[in-house]
């Protein structure tokens, strides 16, 4: 999976009543084997709904793609608490605005390395199918974005699901 998210384009940044999330008509997009897919939307959990070694993450940002034949694919970006994450603050800044925003801004430097796995959405209807793309390398959110971000909502996230038959591969 290769990650091509460095467009800087309009943002419409809005509360939808369950998460934070934030439209882009014209920005990035990954490619998975032979197959582009195009950011459709980004949104954030209060909580990671993966976990790595058990240990789940202050916030995660899921970047929902969509291939031209309909096919999903989300990269989780996993949000440590730590130092102050300029483009959070941008995202927070502007809820119920438009705003320019480049997505490359959120994410970890190192973006080769993830885990994968074939799963479903997160949120009803919860449908299969989904390409899961979860980065090993984490960013941070200062304690005051967190608790701006849970002043919205502060369990919008799933419990974490049993692994069941999935195969996770790690690269």
């Amino acid at each position: 999976m290769q990650l091509n998210e460095d467009a800087c384009a309009e943002a419409k940044v809005i509360d939808n009543g369950h998460s934070i999330k934030v439209s882009m008509e014209e920005a990035g997009f990954i490619t998975a084997g032979c197959v582009d897919y195009k950011l459709l939307q980004f949104h954030f959990h209060g909580y990671s709904e993966h976990t790595v070694d058990g240990k789940q993450y202050d916030l995660v940002a899921h970047l929902v793609h969509q291939s031209e034949n309909g096919d999903l694919a989300v990269v989780a970006v996993l949000f440590n608490e730590g130092e102050a994450n300029p483009f959070l603050d941008k995202v927070l800044k502007n809820v119920g605005k438009d705003a320019m925003l480049n997505v490359d801004e959120m994410l970890p430097e190192n973006t080769e390395n993830y885990y994968h796995y074939q799963g479903s959405l997160t949120t009803p209807p919860c449908s299969e199918g989904v390409q899961w793309y979860v980065l090993k390398e984490t960013v941070t959110a200062s304690k005051e974005q967190l608790a701006s971000f849970r002043k919205y909502y502060s369990s919008n996230y799933r419990p974490v699901q049993a692994i069941n038959d999935r195969k996770v591969q790690a690269n």
